[in-house]
């Protein structure tokens, strides 16, 4: 098989897994491949739309907009000291991270199937234009969560320091999901179109609109099992300063990272077997 590589030399390819370090060598080489798939990508989300790419910046805030004016009125079971509407929005901006991630990069690979069968690129790099992307509109909703802290007055705190981390694990179970949906889905195409259906559940499952302490404490456990519920919980901590994060939610954390390791490797070992596939 032929090797188109970022500098643009051809060179061999084995169709054999490579090396672990090999692979991640490969990934950086392939960085501006990757830089140019976000780029069209973005750039394809906003064509011929009358705002192109000021949709990133006006898009959160309409979301935040309708946060503000709608759902503040509604929530009448909510109890909390914090504005309702940024309390919601924290949990809507961790969500829509890993939804898109899970989303767009677990049918990355069959999206570029014909891709696939006119360049080599390690196969990964298809998800990874989905975590940038997904990252970029995740920044933007970060700075207006800022800026709503500003406007309130809410200070900032020692904790926010910590949001690094949940950012990990937010994109981390996002690329677990996707990377397996897209080693799967490769030979069974019906699989990605039931993912949908669960990540719509999955958010009404998880504190995203409602705070924990609606949850009565026989299913307390359902939330616990969720690692996305421990991930927002330790968003808001950080942001609003309250107390500390359960300890039941570490083992959801340790979870993520071994899942989204596994689910590297496995498709390290068996993306040279997609070109045949697809």
């Amino acid at each position: 098989m032929t090797t188109v590589y970022s500098t643009g030399k051809l060179q061999n390819h084995s169709n054999k897994p490579p090396a672990f370090g090999k692979y991640l060598a490969d990934i950086y080489r392939y960085r501006l491949f990757t830089a140019a798939m976000v780029q069209r990508a973005i750039k394809a989300r906003y064509a011929q739309t009358l705002l192109g790419s000021l949709w990133i910046v006006v898009q959160p805030l309409l979301t935040l907009s309708v946060f503000v004016l709608v759902f503040d009125k509604l929530a009448g079971i909510y109890k909390e000291s914090q504005p309702y509407a940024l309390f919601a929005f924290i949990g809507l901006t961790g969500w829509n991270l890993f939804s898109h991630i899970s989303l767009q990069g677990g049918n990355a690979v069959m999206q570029h199937r014909d891709l696939l069968k006119r360049l080599y690129f390690p196969k990964i790099t298809l998800v990874l234009v989905q975590v940038i992307i997904g990252l970029i509109d995740f920044s933007i909703g970060l700075a207006l969560i800022v800026l709503a802290l500003l406007l309130l007055g809410i200070g900032f705190s020692v904790k926010m320091l910590l949001l690094p981390f949940f950012m990990l694990l937010n994109v981390l179970t996002g690329v677990a999901v996707a990377v397996f949906m897209n080693i799967i889905s490769v030979k069974k195409r019906d699989y990605y179109q039931a993912l949908p259906y669960f990540i719509n559940f999955g958010m009404w499952v998880t504190p995203v609109f409602y705070p924990v302490s609606i949850m009565p404490q026989n299913y307390l456990f359902l939330l616990y099992c969720n690692p996305m519920s421990g991930i927002i919980e330790g968003y808001r901590t950080c942001i609003f300063n309250t107390g500390s994060i359960h300890a039941a939610y570490f083992p959801g954390y340790v979870l993520v990272l071994l899942v989204a390791l596994a689910g590297f490797y496995r498709f390290k070992e068996t993306e040279h077997t997609f070109v045949d596939t697809v």
